[in-house]
């Protein structure tokens, strides 16, 4: 008798935690279907914003191009004219160095007639 009433306790406690492990098996499905859809959800959502991500990327990358030509060009444009006003000044200079030297040598001809009347 005293069997059969230990079996029935341990029947009793091994019912319960059948049924408490029915439970959480039953709550960690419902878990499961849940962070499936969430991680469809979130696939879907990380598929779009990549591709998102990715015109944004390609959309920069072809402004970062145009600007980069556009600030080459102008800078290739400055240097042309640094080089033009530079060869103007050099070709001005070197005018005005001969002209100078031309009036230079005419004031010395005229100081040495002068100098040779006296």
């Amino acid at each position: 008798m005293q069997q059969i009433r230990k079996l029935t306790e341990e029947n009793d406690i091994l019912a319960f935690e059948k049924q408490d492990l029915l439970d959480q098996n039953f709550d960690l499905k419902r878990q499961l279907k849940g962070s499936r859809y969430e991680s469809a959800r979130l696939e879907t959502l990380a598929d779009k914003g990549d591709s998102k991500l990715r015109q944004e990327v390609e959309f920069w990358k072809t402004k970062c191009h145009l600007l980069s030509t556009k600030y080459y060009a102008f800078l290739r444009k400055i240097r042309d004219e640094k080089d033009h006003i530079k060869e103007s000044m050099q070709t001005q200079f070197d005018a005005l160095k001969e002209s100078t030297k031309e009036q230079v040598e005419a004031i010395r001809k005229a100081f040495n007639k002068v100098k040779g009347i006296i």
